[in-house]
């Protein structure tokens, strides 16, 4: 409702994620809630394992990219922070 109005920025959707669950909690079945934290699960493993290998890639594999300059930027503010 508050978009309608105002833009917002995604991140304030997250507060309702845990209500969201909550709610499934409630509301499924012992099956369905079973099936559902599988798939979530597998979902969440699949999402790890791919920021796993796009933060394992060297800096070079992004060098034609326009994303380019904002990953060296933040790359070598993390790298210099914890030396």
């Amino acid at each position: 409702m508050l978009s309608a109005v105002k833009q917002i920025g995604l991140h304030w959707m997250l507060g309702f994620v845990p209500f969201f669950f909550i709610a499934a909690g409630w509301m499924l079945s012992r099956e369905q809630l079973r099936r559902s934290v599988l798939y979530l699960g597998a979902l969440s493993a699949l999402h790890v394992a791919v920021i796993a290998v796009v933060a394992t890639l060297p800096l070079e594999t992004w060098k034609n990219s326009r994303l380019y300059d904002g990953i060296v930027y933040h790359v070598r503010i993390t790298t210099s922070c914890g030396s």
